[in-house]
Formats: C-alpha cells, sequence, structure tokens
C-alpha cells in the first residue's frame, strides 16, 4: 500500500504509513520524543524524591529522640549542679526548657535563668559576675578575651554547662573542688529502657 499524505498545521504534506491495523499513524518523531522525555523526566524525579523517602524511613528510628529522657536527665542535673543564687544565661531556645523544669518541678528557684542574645552577653554577664556565679550551655569566642569558660558538667551527646570567670582560673592539685572541674555525667540503662 502506498503512502498517502496529509496536510499538516502549515498546509505541509506529512507522510503517513499504514499501521497494523490499517490506521494511518503520522511518521511524527517530533512528539514522539517529546513524550519520551516527558516520561523519563517524571522517572527520575520520582526515584529522585523516592531515595530520600527511602533514608528517611530507614533511619528515622535510629535519630528519633522524642521518646529519649537525656535532655531532661541532663537540664535537671544542671539546676541540681549549680549553686543557688547563680545565673545561667544563654539563647531564649536553651534557657525556656531550663526554666520549664526550674518552675514545674520546683528545682533550685533561686537561680536566674536568662535569655539574650549573643551580643547582649558581654553585658549581662558584666552585671552579673562580681555579684554571683554565671553559667552559659555554649563556648563563646567573643567573650574569650575579657573571661574564661570552663566546663563543669557534660553529658555527652546532649550539652555541656560552662562557668564564666573574670580572669583565668587556677585549678589546685590539692584542692578537690578543683581537682577535675568537669562533672560528667551519664545516664544509667533502666530495664524498661532496653
Amino acid at each position: 500500500m502506498k503512502p498517502s499524505l496529509k496536510t499538516g498545521k502549515k498546509g505541509n504534506k506529512l507522510p503517513l504509513k499504514t499501521g497494523k491495523k490499517g490506521n494511518k499513524l503520522p511518521l511524527e518523531t517530533g512528539k514522539r520524543k517529546y513524550f519520551l522525555g516527558l516520561i523519563s523526566i517524571s522517572l527520575v524525579l520520582i526515584i529522585a524524591a523516592y531515595i530520600p523517602l527511602i533514608s528517611y524511613v530507614s533511619h528515622s528510628q535510629e535519630a528519633d529522640r522524642s521518646g529519649s529522657a537525656d535532655l531532661p536527665y541532663f537540664l535537671t542535673n544542671v539546676l541540681n549542679e549549680v549553686p543557688p543564687d547563680s545565673t545561667i544565661i544563654d539563647v531564649w531556645q536553651i534557657v525556656e526548657p531550663l526554666k520549664y523544669f526550674q518552675l514545674v518541678y520546683h528545682i533550685n528557684p533561686t537561680v536566674d535563668i536568662f535569655g539574650a542574645s549573643y551580643k547582649e552577653w558581654p553585658d549581662r554577664i558584666q552585671e552579673r559576675i562580681n555579684r554571683n556565679d554565671v553559667y552559659l550551655f555554649r563556648e563563646n569566642q567573643n567573650l574569650m578575651n575579657k573571661y574564661s569558660e570552663i566546663p563543669v558538667l557534660t553529658m555527652p551527646g546532649v550539652g555541656t554547662l560552662y562557668k564564666v570567670y573574670s580572669s583565668n582560673p587556677s585549678f589546685s592539685v590539692t584542692d578537690p573542688a578543683t581537682q577535675h572541674p568537669v562533672k560528667i555525667i551519664q545516664r544509667e540503662a533502666r530495664d524498661d529502657q532496653l
């Protein structure tokens, strides 16, 4: 059977070939390439979205710390460790959970917990350091030229509490209080957590 011609959009004559059942199919490879490209892009996007989903599902239980009691345990130890009438200064995201534990569980209510931006830390520390002990939850490089920050309490994977000194402190080998200034706490695993 001889191919017939069909008029295209611009009046061009497109050659047609006869399909298996006698249907006439245009020899337009542009549309075919367009649809194959569209399908290929769709498959790539589906696979690209699927890989992170698989990773999330397989690792989410390892990374999920919502049921962990490590942070409450650490914050309770912080409040029990600092002396009465001390000040804890940090950004509000850090100190608000600490304030919660202090108010709800009535732990060391005389500790002043103060949220401030990093820029305000030097002023807030200066206001308080001569009156009482000052603590931070992170080292601040801007404070290093005026103050010393010594870790006093740490819980691996959770956080560290630093005591701020107005000058370089000296630690004595004979004074038991300053022999090992860092107290490392570990939560003991109970049978119901295993």
